[in-house]
């Protein structure tokens, strides 16, 4: 415990994501969403869907693994499921795509490695189209 609440990393995310600047043609999230408390992720998608260029692409790191198992204090890192990923990214218009999951219990943090059976590691490719769709 101690300070580890102390700093806000989420909102330091959300101030650097929102921080205006040129669109970004490449993302690389490691360690950011799986970071960011679940009732703030809404948030965090939305800002970062919106800095990405028509035609980016953000390469996303995410780790699953039984929430009931790990207890109310487990993250983060946060559990991130693929239907979550899916729910945050594509009614923003963008594509979500696994490019493939291990198993990563093993570089888990001590405090949830005796907790879980199993944590996995999952990479996604997010894609926002060059032409977003005209909404009707």
């Amino acid at each position: 415990g101690g300070a580890r609440h102390s700093i806000s990393f989420a909102e330091e995310c959300l101030r650097f994501a929102a921080g205006g600047g040129p669109a970004m043609d490449a993302v690389w999230d490691r360690g950011a969403l799986v970071a960011v408390a679940p009732d703030m992720r809404d948030r965090y998608a939305r800002v970062v869907a919106e800095r990405i260029a028509p035609g980016g692409r953000m390469l996303l790191v995410t780790v699953s693994y039984d929430e009931k198992e790990a207890g109310a204090d487990a993250g983060p890192p946060f559990s991130v499921p693929d239907n979550e990923v899916r729910r945050l990214y594509e009614p923003l218009g963008l594509s979500v795509r696994s490019l493939g999951s291990e198993e990563c219990l093993d570089t888990a943090p001590p405090r949830m490695r005796e907790r879980l059976a199993s944590m996995r590691e999952t990479v996604y490719l997010v894609e926002k189209p060059r032409q977003q769709k005209k909404r009707r």
